[in-house]
């Protein structure tokens, strides 16, 4: 049996299906991909491929900017306005930022201004004492930090206002258990750090271990959530290398670039 559709009919499944296309939801992930797409462009350096992304009005503004490339860029939050012409995107961008009187790579919260034209979102650097956009309320290790819209210039040169002390004193709250890993010097042995994190917000692990043959370091999960904690192991099998590991290896805790030095003691 055939089906046939009438004219009015195929006009209706084709309004349904456009649907999505027009919702919310649809939007934000638009301009989600647009804003991603617009900083790995700065990570990858590629200044005159993101000026695409920048409104015409915004251009000149844009090319008057001193350019920065980023280490990494994540967009965290996207707010849309109710009549879904502007929007403000909160882009996690790590990368060597000002801190006090000297310079830290962190990862810092960078908010950001966009308006929606029929070629599509595009980024606009909004005018000092300009109205457009609300505080934006985003979660970072500080925990909840308001961003105030940004100002002209704030889309490539966040500045992040922090005293060298404060990060140092922030940062203490990632607890380890110990400062030093006990190993067999004749014998396989492994040993385990535990690490806590205290703060509101999520940090990140990495680690320096020994490029040594027999010599290994692992740990459970490098992003610890609020409150959560990792462990970090490191095993030493001395029967695969005629060498001996250092007397140290570093932690370090981003994103605020915190060092940690563990002891290596072979008994």
């Amino acid at each position: 049996m055939r089906i046939r559709l009438l004219p009015a009919a195929i006009c209706l499944l084709c309004a349904f299906r456009a649907a999505p296309g027009s919702s919310r939801d649809q939007l934000e992930l638009g301009l989600r991909t647009r804003a991603e797409r617009f900083y790995r462009l700065h990570v990858a350096g590629d200044f005159r491929e993101a000026e695409k992304l920048v409104c015409r009005d915004s251009r000149d503004a844009f090319y008057a900017l001193e350019k920065r490339q980023y280490r990494s860029a994540s967009v965290s939050s996207v707010v849309v306005s109710p009549d879904s012409k502007h929007a403000d995107v909160v882009t996690l961008l790590e990368g060597e930022f000002a801190v006090g009187t000297g310079h830290q790579v962190i990862t810092a919260p960078v908010p950001s201004h966009w308006r929606r034209e029929k070629q599509g979102w595009c980024v606009e650097l909004v005018p000092p004492g300009s109205q457009h956009g609300a505080q934006v309320v985003v979660e970072s290790p500080m925990g909840p930090m308001t961003l105030e819209p940004p100002q002209a210039g704030s889309v490539a040169q966040p500045v992040v206002g922090l005293k060298p002390e404060s990060v140092a004193g922030i940062s203490s709250g990632v607890a380890f258990s110990k400062d030093t890993l006990r190993l067999k010097r004749q014998s396989r042995a492994e040993d385990s750090i535990e690490i806590r994190n205290g703060l509101p917000g999520t940090v990140r692990v990495e680690f320096d271990c020994p490029r040594l043959a027999g010599f290994s370091c692992t740990i459970d999960h490098s992003e610890i959530q609020a409150g959560a904690t990792a462990r970090f192991r490191a095993a030493y099998d001395p029967t695969k290398s005629g060498q001996v590991p250092g007397r140290s290896l570093y932690l370090i805790v981003q994103p605020f670039g915190r060092t940690k030095e563990i002891a290596i003691l072979l008994e």
